[in-house]
């Protein structure tokens, strides 16, 4: 099978009010070479039944139904074991895409071999010009901080590549070979706190992770 540039994986539980717009504006952008992985986490919605009859004839869409929910950092390694892409992009579900989201991506990771993990740039969809969330860093105290609090409104200082601690994965790529080689998401995190976990794991492991702006994703949050 030819490797692919791209697994998009997206953990659905009940969001069957936002998934067809997530999978839509993956399928109209420009990104090339890729599955999209849905994993349904024991949805009680009709969300399986739905994608099922929708996307019955795309054979690039696997809908993975899981018997209940085990939490989306399961969730999410149970579907990064189907693919054999050399990026996996996360989404959450209630999420849209820009047109060229993946293109920058893939762009900044072929410039940077170091580059593990990339946090796109999430700005909120019910007002675009204000940001959700662009990275996040360890304060004096220990706690974390995010480079941007949320609803901030977009501009000129935010359009920079920037180091982070690690990404949030309503909108965030990895490498697949570090993906494996840090094992995954520690399951542990049932939810919260599990992407900063694999992105300190990414550091440590001797990679990096950055800010790419240009890679826009919007968030319903």
């Amino acid at each position: 099978m030819k490797k692919l540039h791209f697994s998009i994986i997206i953990v659905t539980f009940n969001g069957l009010d936002y998934i067809n717009k997530c999978i839509q504006s993956i399928i109209n952008s420009n990104i090339k070479n890729y599955q999209i992985i849905v994993v349904d986490n024991g949805s009680s919605d009709g969300t399986v039944k739905y994608l099922g009859t929708k996307y019955s004839g795309f054979k690039n869409i696997k809908i993975i139904s899981l018997d209940k929910n085990y939490g989306p950092a399961k969730a999410r390694n149970i579907g990064a074991k189907q693919s054999n892409a050399k990026y996996l992009g996360f989404l959450d579900n209630d999420t849209t895409v820009d047109k060229n989201w993946a293109i920058h991506a893939k762009k900044a990771f072929e410039k940077d071999s170091k580059l593990a993990i990339i946090q796109c740039k999430l700005l909120l969809s019910s007002d675009k010009s204000k940001i959700d969330y662009i990275g996040e860093y360890l304060g004096t105290n220990g706690f974390l901080v995010q480079h941007v609090a949320a609803t901030t409104p977009d501009g000129p200082l935010y359009n920079q590549q920037n180091y982070t601690l690690a990404a949030k994965s309503a909108g965030m790529f990895i490498r697949n070979d570090v993906f494996k080689k840090i094992k995954g998401f520690d399951e542990s995190y049932f939810i919260y706190v599990e992407e900063t976990d694999l992105g300190f794991r990414s550091w440590i492991a001797g990679f990096t992770a950055k800010l790419i702006p240009n890679s826009v994703v919007y968030h319903h949050f």
